[in-house]
């Protein structure tokens, strides 16, 4: 087990030695990040490559070596933290043992941690919605022995090397496969013979978690079409014929692994009842793709798609069993969740997801081809450009409008070159001056709905103005894809204070947009669209609850698996069902009783529902969540019993 700070132990597998006796066939690479790790190095040093390819063991032996050469090294994992600014720091001061919240002081102690002082984190991709943050703000504000070095599956965006001042200041490095030496030396440690590790070979082509995979399937007919075949679908099929051979309890095992992003033995005894969750979870650590973590055990991801494919293919029941299980679990564990974990069960229960809308957002299997960040100065013409291009005068008027006003509400999407591709225009409210909102069509719209339907003061909305790409307008494209996913990075920054975000859509694109909205909670403003120059628009809101964006993604989630969070709820149409008859609730009866059932089997207290709900300051010294409770009870009628008052403490709900 190793400290929380983010560090990934990975148990020597097929193809590995342990720290300190080398990497077989990485030996020029280890030498090359050595040299790059010296004190006149580059300040930025990105390791890429495809999945199981070797980065995390090369990084575990280089890291492994620096120490042993006096350097301090402090190891992330993006598989562990929470992909927001606040959480990367967060775990940063964990790591380097201090500096609190506040994120000068952190990185002045990991400055001070010594002469030369290397942050490395692993698994980079999954931290791609903060890149913008990490180019632009973290690495620039670093101290000059601090070296950042950084591995993940995708090459660096063209714009980190504008961002890293001069030549020497941001180096990358491909790690490739292994040559044919080494490849049949790892297949050798195995016991496999010099004639088959050569068979082997021909379809493994060298790489090392291939050659893992490939070396428990010896009993396999390989299939001579591989040879030729994409790496991901060669360690999908050595996968599937490394599990042939797996007697029945470890099959099982590994099929629930496949549904979780990771394995806890809790996590199996919930799936697998009838299996003791020990015997399954020491199967498990015996496999050659599995890595042990600090928090359980991962299956490699490229292994994990492969199974979780094939398993979802051949028994769909089952699969949706376990799924099923695994977030009932978890939702209990989100419930009661220290804040130090609330982001590790939040992942957990997005995994589980299957909707590309939310998952896409979190765990991305898309190249990362645009950066976005925060427009510059400059941007303005390249704004009005693209706005005057596809928008009707008025409605491109009104977005340079903006952009006068307001510049640090627009988001600039750049292609590789750095040239302006799209860009995006969103602010809290409370960033705006009311008279330039109300004064605009469509934030007029949420400014009037905001005040008529106030939210407690302590939380706060997110309005999207506009999204416009040069050379798609405000259709479907890949930089619209690339500007949402921006938007949910702020989702996760805002939690818990974000209560709603406001949208809107234009009536062309209503068809392919709408249907995926409608299904994440969002519903259309009273009042019906907006027409500007023509041009209409239909706005938007989703509310996400006085929960926030934990109690969204549980109500998502359960969505989707046909798991009702509450059965006397129906959060779409805001209403209580009673055996079968309907009931119309206020709003704020919905939010007291749907909060207390996100809460179910622990006490809530009533200060809790007058800040979360009303706020303190609106709501302080009345008798309102009482009267609310009264209300809700007398409408509840029969099953009014299922909402408890605790005495001298405050409400429990027991749907």
């Amino acid at each position: 087990m190793v400290p929380s700070t983010g560090e990934l132990m990975i148990t020597t597998k097929v193809g590995e030695r342990t720290a300190g006796t080398g990497l077989l066939g990485r030996a020029s690479e280890q030498a090359q990040l050595l040299r790059l790790l010296e004190e006149d190095g580059p300040a930025v040093l990105f390791l890429h490559g495809l999945g199981g390819i070797g980065k995390t063991s090369l990084l575990s032996l280089v890291s492994a070596e620096a120490r042993r050469q006096g350097a301090v090294v402090v190891r992330l994992d993006g598989n562990l933290l929470e992909p927001s600014p606040a959480g990367f720091m967060s775990a940063l001061a964990v790591a380097v043992g201090g500096g609190g919240d506040a994120a000068p002081e952190v990185i002045r102690r990991l400055g001070g941690l010594g002469k030369q002082v290397v942050l490395a984190v692993d698994t980079y991709e999954l931290l791609r919605v903060i890149d913008h943050w990490v180019r632009l703000e973290l690495v620039p504000g670093l101290p000059a022995n601090v070296t950042f070095l950084v591995a993940g599956r995708e090459p660096p965006v063209a714009a980190w090397l504008q961002a890293v001042s001069g030549s020497n200041g941001f180096r990358t490095m491909e790690l490739g496969p292994l040559d044919e030496e080494s490849s049949l030396s790892v297949l050798a440690q195995d016991g496999v013979s010099a004639e088959a590790a050569k068979r082997l070979n021909r379809v493994a082509r060298g790489h090392p978690l291939a050659l893992r995979v490939a070396a428990g399937a010896m009993h396999g007919a390989l299939d001579p079409g591989l040879e030729q075949a994409a790496a991901d679908r060669v360690v999908g099929e050595l996968t599937r014929m490394h599990v042939e051979g797996l007697d029945a309890v470890t099959r099982r095992s590994l099929e629930a692994a496949s549904v979780v992003r990771r394995v806890t033995r809790p996590l199996l005894r919930a799936m697998l009842p009838d299996v003791a969750p020990q015997d399954a979870y020491d199967r498990l650590s015996a496999l050659p793709f599995v890595q042990a973590a600090d928090d359980g055990l991962r299956l490699h991801d490229s292994v994990q798609r492969a199974l979780a494919v094939s398993f979802r293919a051949a028994d769909p029941d089952a699969h949706r069993r376990y799924r099923r299980a695994a977030y009932g679990l978890l939702r209990s564990a989100l419930r009661d969740a220290p804040v130090a974990d609330l982001w590790r069960y939040t992942a957990d229960s997005l995994f589980l997801l299957e909707n590309p809308a939310v998952r896409e957002a979190f765990f991305p299997t898309t190249a990362h081809v645009y950066a976005i960040e925060r427009a510059r100065p400059a941007d303005g013409a390249g704004i009005a450009a693209i706005a005057h291009r596809h928008l009707p005068p008025l409605a491109a008027e009104r977005l340079v409008t903006w952009w006068a006003r307001l510049p640090t509400a627009f988001r600039s999407v750049r292609e590789g070159s750095g040239e302006l591709a799209a860009f995006s225009v969103y602010f809290e409210p409370t960033e705006a001056i009311p008279s330039w909102m109300e004064s605009d069509p469509l934030t007029g719209t949420f400014w009037r709905h905001l005040n008529a339907n106030r939210i407690p003061r302590h939380q706060t909305s997110l309005f999207v103005g506009g999204m416009v790409g040069r050379d798609h307008g405000e259709g479907p494209s890949p930089e619209m894809a690339a500007m949402w996913l921006d938007v949910k990075r702020l989702y996760v920054e805002l939690r818990p204070r974000l209560r709603r975000v406001y949208s809107a859509l234009a009536a062309e694109d209503l068809d392919f947009f709408g249907p995926v909205m409608i299904n994440l909670g969002f519903r259309h403003l009273p009042g019906g669209p907006v027409v500007i120059d023509g041009h209409t628009y239909h706005p938007l809101m989703l509310d996400f609850g006085p929960s926030s964006v934990d109690g969204w993604l549980a109500w998502v989630i359960a969505a989707e698996m046909g798991v009702e969070e509450s059965q006397l709820l129906d959060r779409r149409l805001r209403q209580l069902v009673l055996d079968g008859a309907r009931v119309d609730l206020t709003r704020q009866e919905f939010e007291v009783l749907q909060y207390l059932a996100e809460h179910q089997d622990r006490v809530v207290t009533r200060e809790e529902l007058l800040g979360d709900i009303w706020g303190h300051a609106e709501a302080r010294g009345s008798n309102v969540v009482d009267a609310t409770v009264k209300l809700l009870r007398h409408k509840l009628g029969a099953r009014a019993t299922a909402l408890q008052t605790v005495r001298g403490m405050g409400y429990r709900f027991q749907g």
